[in-house]
């Protein structure tokens, strides 16, 4: 069946966070230089409630990856100082066995932590500036137009409905940009099947006066309970997130900051003052069905980074279905055709990384496995940033800011592995006390981590 956007049609995006907002900018963008002229609606409720706290948030951890901020710069985006937060350029990575501080691998990678909302419910200073918000108003600029009556149910007759508290929109094309934490009555018609989803913990604190604001804390699988946790910088606060191996509620939090293995006490001698918290749901695994005659999902309602990266992956699956939508059309097969193969490769890279990461945390657990690994990173230290594996490997881990299949092939490469096994004959040559392994580790490895660490 041949569907084409024309000249008039009506375009409703259900959902104003990042996915819905580049939904709308990449559609007229395309649409402008092919020349047709549509009708483009946003629906988001949020818009009406933007004051701090949870109503203008939907619960992110706020980094915005260097891929997304050259993406965005690319279409004529660029995000306003008073938007931007923090620039991220280096981590402290905390394991069983060591504290290692990786600095931004590349310097033309720019890492950003932002608020999706106006900021925590208590403020304790000025009042911040929305990411959401601005994408928001960058769109409406562009021509689309904002609708902040709450939709009560997507419904299909010839085609798709929106209804609202106050009115039906019936359109030509609908974008499904719902994310994982609304709750949207969408009819069985469309056989739309959300993703599954793992439960996080968040919570904003004030940011201790020692804590520099360029620098984010991560936790991998320390303590027992946890797989990931990081403490991210925004300004005068401090975002914490925590992703468990078990449905968590808020009391995570004080168990997390409290617990002795991550050395907290220096910048939380007594508990810090709860100015915000939720408990957002994340994307680990697809939808099923994604997209049909005249729809199609976007953003973590369809698929998205395992763990990482969802504003960026918003920004990518957004220009990917409104190319397919502007110039193959909005059939199920021009979806399956162009569409679903991008987002099968997103999926296709979230197995690499379910794979990195179950082995990260494997060599973790083992502590003589764990010092090899912080002994490869700890040599790169004085190497080129070019020449540097490992800690880009870390890095992308963290920050989403390279693909999990990169990341893989770095670590398979013949310098990768060539890396590994010179730290194995070192550990190994420095058990069986050999002299060359022995003043190898204590001059070229011990010294260099003192100094730096």
């Amino acid at each position: 069946m041949t569907m084409k956007l024309e000249n008039g049609n009506r375009v409703c995006i259900a959902g104003g966070g990042p996915a819905g907002s580049f939904s709308a900018i990449h559609l007229l963008r395309l649409a402008e230089k092919k020349k047709i002229d549509l009708e483009v609606i946003i629906f988001d409720a949020r818009a009406a409630h933007m004051e701090p706290g949870p109503k203008s948030c939907k619960g992110c951890a706020g980094i915005l990856s260097s891929e997304l901020v050259k993406g965005m710069k690319k279409i004529g985006i660029e995000i306003p100082e008073d938007v931007i937060l923090e620039r991220l350029n280096s981590y402290k990575i905390h394991t069983r066995t060591e504290v290692i501080h990786i600095d931004q691998p590349e310097s033309d990678r720019e890492i950003l932590s932002v608020f999706r909302g106006k900021g925590p419910c208590k403020i304790t200073g000025r009042e911040q500036n929305s990411f959401d918000q601005f994408l928001r108003d960058t769109a409406v600029k562009r021509g689309a137009r904002l609708i902040t009556d709450k939709i009560t149910l997507i419904d299909r007759e010839e085609k798709p409905v929106i209804v609202t508290e106050n009115e039906k929109y019936p359109c030509d094309f609908l974008v499904l940009a719902t994310g994982v934490n609304s709750h949207v009555n969408i009819s069985e018609s469309y056989s739309y099947t959300p993703p599954k989803t793992l439960s996080m913990v968040q919570q904003e604190v004030k940011r201790p006066a020692n804590w520099s604001g360029s620098t984010v804390a991560a936790y991998f699988d320390k303590p027992d309970g946890y797989l990931f946790g990081a403490l991210v910088p925004k300004d005068e606060y401090l975002s914490i997130s925590l992703l468990g191996k078990t449905k968590m509620d808020r009391t995570a939090i004080n168990s997390f900051l409290k617990e002795p293995k991550c050395g907290l006490e220096n910048f939380f001698p007594e508990e810090p003052e709860n100015l915000c918290h939720c408990c957002p749901k994340i994307n680990y695994k697809p939808a099923r069905v994604y997209y049909g005659n005249r729809w199609v999902a976007v953003g973590d309602a369809a698929v998205t980074r395992l763990y990482k990266d969802g504003i960026g992956s918003s920004f990518r699956t957004a220009k990917r279905a409104m190319s397919t939508a502007v110039h193959c059309g909005i059939s199920h097969g021009a979806f399956e055709k162009s569409y679903s193969p991008f987002c099968n490769e997103i999926a296709s890279d979230n197995r690499f990384g379910h794979f990195l990461i179950r082995m990260f945390l494997f060599l973790l657990k083992n502590r003589r496995l764990g010092r090899i690994c912080t002994g490869c990173l700890i040599l790169e230290c004085q190497m080129n940033k070019d020449q540097r594996i490992y800690s880009k490997i870390l890095w992308g881990m963290i920050t989403g800011d390279y693909s999990y299949k990169q990341l893989f092939m770095m670590m398979v490469s013949i310098r990768g592995l060539t890396r590994f096994i010179l730290n194995v004959i070192r550990i190994i040559g420095r058990t069986k006390s050999i002299p060359i392994a022995y003043y190898w580790d204590k001059y070229y490895v011990r010294k260099f981590r003192n100094s730096r660490y």
